[in-house]
């Protein structure tokens, strides 16, 4: 583990990524208190519902009830004047 304060982070950071890509574990410190770690990214190799389920296992994030309508193809309809003829108006 690496405990760096800012200004030192700031003209080290290249040096500090290449130590976290190799799986070291940075700290960074404003007088004297950590105020921020760096961490190698987890592998992206799970998908983006498991990154969220753990996020929610963690109490990070709530996840919805259920989930959003996703029915593709289907346009609500409004009652009125089409946006596209407003701005076709607008453009005269």
């Amino acid at each position: 583990m690496i405990v760096a304060d800012i200004s030192e982070t700031k003209a080290r950071l290249s040096s500090f990524v290449a130590a976290v890509q190799a799986g070291d574990e940075v700290i960074i410190t404003e007088r004297g208190r950590s105020v921020a770690r760096i961490v190698k990214e987890p592998n992206q190799s799970t998908s983006e519902s498991e990154r969220l389920a753990s996020l929610a296992a963690a109490g990070l994030v709530t996840l919805p009830a259920k989930s959003p309508n996703t029915e593709s193809g289907k346009l609500a309809r409004f009652a009125g004047t089409r946006l596209s003829d407003i701005v076709s108006e607008d453009r005269r």
